[in-house]
């Protein structure tokens, strides 16, 4: 889980600070298309973004039908502020 999250961090984050790189940059007027660069590294950070939520669900079923093929049963993921399992 940490591993994964520090993972998702490293990606993101160099786009972001691209990201607001180039609106300082765009707003004290020092770079041309600015704007273009900017739409673009938003699209990309989105498309980063559903990649991640598409592969993680693919990942998680394959996982779950691995569990139910050897005959355990899959343990359902608990939700945060919910009471424990009876």
């Amino acid at each position: 889980m940490l591993r994964d999250r520090s993972g998702r961090y490293a990606w993101m984050a160099p786009c972001a600070v691209s990201i607001v790189v180039f609106g300082v940059l765009n707003a004290l007027k020092m770079v041309e298309n600015a704007r273009l660069m900017l739409l673009f590294l938003a699209a990309y950070l989105l498309v980063q973004y559903g990649a991640r939520v598409f592969f993680y669900r693919q990942l998680s079923q394959n996982t779950d039908r691995e569990i139910r093929k050897r005959g355990a049963v899959a343990i359902p993921p608990r939700l945060p502020f919910t009471s424990f399992p009876r």
